[in-house]
């Protein structure tokens, strides 16, 4: 699920092969400035390696997409990455990526590294990751030694991880999205209401969706009404001025959005093999 211009698609695809050693993948974060104000890791970059003459290049990784995609919308870059615009499918050194034309988006430079499109929770299916936040790094698993982790209660979306939180001790179910970094956890504004802490200060962002500018309304969290985990850093509860937000949300079968700010300072185990979702101790 995409909400503004860095939370791009990020997808590998689930024909992956992967050896049964442990992989590593070093990601970069992007910043960006909204209102004036720096806001830091706004999006995870992942290195893609191609089969053919090992040239690097870049996706965006996000769990809350179902498809990969590729930006399409100029491919004049592609000329020296040897690729095919028209391909289906993209052989690297971690396998092949399938991906889907999105000839509204166009390849971008992030310093001197070319984003080229998305890669989301295809890549997951049937395999293992500890996102590492820490370290910028993302372990592909042969196996997991459990004991290392405490496990969140979690369910799917679509093939999409959610975490489930208890509000009020009413169960509501959250899609983890590493496509949205700015804000602890997103929601409809009557489950905000619930959450917030009364007379909190109201903070308003405008962020780009879509090419559509929507503002962003969050609150001070109120720790009480909500049962988590301490290793996640919920202090903030959003949601967005936008009428068709809320029917996107009910349209997935979710309540809202958690992305990669509550796990920050974490080692995170997305295992959708076994469909769970773990904080390393």
């Amino acid at each position: 699920m995409r909400f503004f211009s860095y939370f791009i698609l990020f997808l590998f695809n689930s024909c992956i092969a992967f050896a049964q050693k442990n992989d590593t993948l070093h990601f970069i974060w992007t910043n960006d400035t909204i209102t004036g104000k720096l806001v830091e890791k706004t999006a995870i970059f992942l290195p893609v390696t191609l089969k053919n003459n090992k040239k690097t290049c870049f996706f965006q990784l996000d769990t809350g997409a179902e498809d990969s995609y590729l930006y399409t919308a100029d491919t004049t870059s592609f000329l020296d990455l040897g690729i095919n615009a028209n391909a289906s499918e993209l052989e690297s050194t971690l396998g092949t990526i399938r991906l889907v034309s999105l000839p509204s988006s166009m390849p971008y430079m992030i310093g001197n590294q070319l984003v080229i499109g998305t890669i989301g929770i295809d890549f997951l299916v049937n395999k293992t990751i500890e996102i590492d936040y820490v370290n910028q790094r993302i372990v592909i698993l042969s196996n997991v030694d459990t004991s290392l982790y405490t496990f969140l209660p979690s369910g799917l979306s679509f093939s999409r991880p959610t975490i489930l939180l208890k509000i009020n001790n009413r169960t509501s179910e959250f899609l983890f999205d590493t496509g949205s970094s700015m804000f602890d956890l997103i929601t409809t504004q009557k489950i905000v209401k619930q959450l917030r802490v009364p007379k909190s200060t109201r903070e308003e962002i405008p962020i780009s969706s879509w090419g559509k500018i929507i503002t962003a309304i969050s609150f001070d969290l109120n720790s009480k009404v909500i049962s988590h985990y301490p290793a996640m850093n919920l202090n903030k509860v959003t949601y967005f001025d936008e009428r068709g937000y809320s029917r996107q949300l009910k349209g997935a079968k979710i309540d809202g959005i958690i992305g990669n700010h509550p796990f920050l300072e974490t080692q995170l185990l997305i295992d959708l093999k076994n469909n769970r979702i773990g904080i390393r101790k």
